[in-house]
């Protein structure tokens, strides 16, 4: 069948002859009705998608570190499920961090590391 341009579809007359078919009624008993679909699962957005984005700026080896430990850790996985990044690895931090919080003391970064025993 050749193919149409849609603009060439659209501008031409319904063609009802054509696109008329015969419909065959049939009717149909509760016993012979075909059970209901289920409904579809809603769509499931990437994880990420569930994150506000924060900048943050590091130090090359904290960097460097969090790397390789997110790498090491993705390969030592043995459940499937979401990959374990560097951004995984900075949200535990932050709930650890969280669960110290009331150990912090200090004006500096170096004397609040110093109060977490770091």
């Amino acid at each position: 069948m050749a193919r149409k341009k849609l603009t060439s579809l659209l501008d031409a007359p319904a063609d009802t002859e054509a696109t008329e078919t015969p419909v065959e009624t049939v009717s149909v008993t509760d016993e012979q009705a075909a059970p209901a679909a289920e409904e579809p699962a809603p769509a499931v957005s990437p994880r990420f998608e569930d994150f506000l984005r924060k900048e943050a700026r590091f130090r090359e080896d904290q960097l460097d570190q969090l790397s390789r430990h997110a790498r090491r850790l993705q390969r030592l996985r043995t459940a499937p499920g979401e990959r374990i990044t560097d951004n995984t690895l900075i949200r535990v931090a932050v709930d650890l961090l969280m669960t110290r919080v009331d150990d912090l003391q200090g004006s500096n970064e170096d004397e609040l590391r110093s109060s977490l025993g770091l």
